[in-house]
């Protein structure tokens, strides 16, 4: 059994200044992360854990269907199906990320295509995908969302 815990370490940074690596700095206080699943994904009974920290490191209040969270917030597919999730801050951020989390404890076959994307103000600022083949002996993905990189894999 795959058992993982990705804690808070991907750090982004979100001012309105400008940043060092001449990446444009982000003028916004209102972030929202969506994550949307297609394919085979009820399979795999995906997790979606959000994450918001200010820029002195104090958890942020999390926008949720659910209602206003304190720096975390989970969905479960186990425990509440769902195909999209999505989290929303408003205030700057060191961090501000997803993690996704999909097992095949049923050594399933399938493929699931996995969306992120990153809106300003309600403007959409990137969307990125991955593409995840499930044979039946890979036990599982992990990924990270962030806004300034997109997806990060941390096992495949």
């Amino acid at each position: 059994m795959l058992v993982l815990f990705i804690p808070p370490v991907v750090f982004t940074s979100c001012s309105g200044s400008d940043s060092e690596d001449d990446a444009p700095a982000v003028e916004s206080k209102n972030t929202k992360i969506e994550i949307s699943f297609s394919g085979d994904y009820s399979k795999f009974e995906p997790i979606v854990n959000f994450y918001a920290y200010d820029l002195k490191g104090k958890g942020l209040t999390i926008q949720t269907e659910e209602g206003a969270k304190d720096a975390e917030w989970t969905k479960s597919y186990e425990d509440a199906p769902f195909s999209s999730v999505s989290a929303e801050i408003n205030d700057y951020f060191i961090a501000f990320n997803a993690n996704v989390f999909m097992y095949n404890f049923n050594n399933e076959t399938g493929s699931v295509t996995i969306t992120g994307k990153v809106y300003y103000d309600g403007k959409l600022y990137r969307t990125d995908t991955q593409d995840v083949t499930f044979e039946e002996d890979k036990e599982g993905v992990v990924y990270s969302y962030t806004p300034a990189d997109g997806f990060i894999n941390h096992v495949d």
